[in-house]
């Protein structure tokens, strides 16, 4: 995963996908709530379709993050990270929008990617967040049709304890939708 641009409020990284193309996620702070981080993948064609970039530009980092930057609101599916509780009984809520969980369930690397990248800013260590976000992403491919929210979106909720726990043990306990897991 590489960095393209960072502020206090937003982050821009690029990434492998499965099939070897690159893919983009943005990530930026909620402005009222500083415990909420949004994310959102990004689709070049659409900046290219929509003039946000020319196709000339894309081997431009700089050009690619500014031109994301400015059309986030595009790419917004409504999904978020979020802190809840203290250190100690507190832990994190993840939101997939009704389309991000459905990628996610079909296996989008893309979607995957900006999960990984998100909970990095949340989990210490980058191969922690890594785990995390594989043992979320097989959480959401083997549960989403069962534990949907009634408009197609997912919460899922890790404590902080059971997040400490993966590189003992190798998996995480969560609750996704109104039951907990063992992944």
């Amino acid at each position: 995963m590489n960095v393209l641009s960072e502020t206090d409020n937003e982050k821009i990284v690029s990434f492998k996908k499965d099939d070897g193309s690159i893919g983009y996620a943005i990530l930026w702070k909620d402005e009222k709530n500083s415990n909420r981080t949004y994310f959102a993948v990004v689709d070049l064609d659409e900046l290219v379709a929509e003039k946000f970039v020319s196709a000339t530009s894309l081997n431009d980092s700089a050009a690619v993050a500014a031109a994301i930057s400015a059309a986030k609101s595009s790419f917004a599916n409504g999904s978020y990270v979020e802190t809840y509780g203290d250190n100690i009984t507190g832990g994190l809520h993840i939101y997939f929008s009704p389309k991000d969980a459905d990628l996610l369930a079909d296996g989008s690397s893309a979607i995957a990617g900006a999960l990984a990248a998100v909970l990095g800013l949340y989990v210490s260590g980058g191969m922690l967040s890594i785990a995390l976000g594989t043992l979320v992403g097989l959480a959401v491919q083997t549960w989403y049709w069962y534990e949907q929210n009634s408009d197609g979106s997912l919460d899922v909720r890790i404590p902080y304890v059971n997040i400490a726990t993966i590189p003992l043990t190798g998996h995480v306990y969560m609750k996704i939708g109104s039951h907990w897991y063992t992944i």
